[in-house]
């Protein structure tokens, strides 16, 4: 009796133990889509501070370390933190086209346009779909050594896939004023004011990194 007893409570406690960890990972899960949630509502505080709980549940959370690293990149600028975080997310899934994506950012505001390229490209390797991808890359090109044709084709192939993304249009027509196509600029300019309004003044004359 005392034996099966024993091998009962081994079950019990097997079962209990795998029973926590379950409550904990729906639990790392569910705090990481609240900060999912206050990431798309501009509360990036909150954001941060839920992302935070989920990792410490769960550290496996890739679209935890990826989302908090945008944050660190777009928001604070805290570019070396926003690698490191995707840096994490891409150990945990090497295949994980967005935080290739987010690194690339963070290389580009860093000046690292070789590195965020290199990025870029493996982004669109395993996501070819992705068109604010071709719209970053397009954008390195330009800034790293003014390759307007390299870019144009980039903004064309982000168009195909997003006929609708103002950023592509007002790149390509820096890039379009860049070889002297000045009348497929200004149609560009127009295009990209009629679908997302004016552009502030300190994108006049210059490409947007998308966001």
């Amino acid at each position: 009796m005392g034996v099966r007893n024993k091998e009962k409570f081994k079950r019990i406690l097997l079962t209990a133990g795998m029973a926590v960890c379950m409550c904990l990972a729906g639990c790392a899960s569910m705090y990481k889509d609240f900060g999912i949630a206050h990431l798309r509502i501009g509360q990036y505080e909150q954001a941060i501070l839920n992302f935070n709980k989920a990792l410490e549940m769960n550290p496996k959370l890739a679209e935890a370390y990826c989302n908090r690293g945008a944050i660190y990149c777009e928001v604070k600028r805290e570019y070396d933190r926003a690698i490191s975080d995707f840096n994490k997310a891409l150990e945990i899934n090497t295949r994980y086209a967005e935080a290739y994506w987010g690194r690339g950012a963070a290389y580009f505001h860093k000046g690292e346009y070789d590195r965020c390229i290199s990025d870029l490209n493996k982004a669109i390797e395993i996501n070819p779909k992705l068109a604010e991808v071709y719209v970053a890359r397009g954008c390195a090109y330009i800034i790293k050594e003014e390759e307007y044709h390299k870019a144009i084709s980039d903004f064309n192939k982000a168009l195909e896939i997003n006929p609708k993304l103002a950023v592509a249009y007002h790149n390509r027509a820096i890039a379009y004023e860049g070889i002297g196509e000045y009348d497929k600029a200004k149609e560009d300019f127009q295009k990209a004011r009629s679908l997302a309004g004016q552009v502030h003044q300190k994108y006049l004359g210059k490409p947007v990194y998308p966001r």
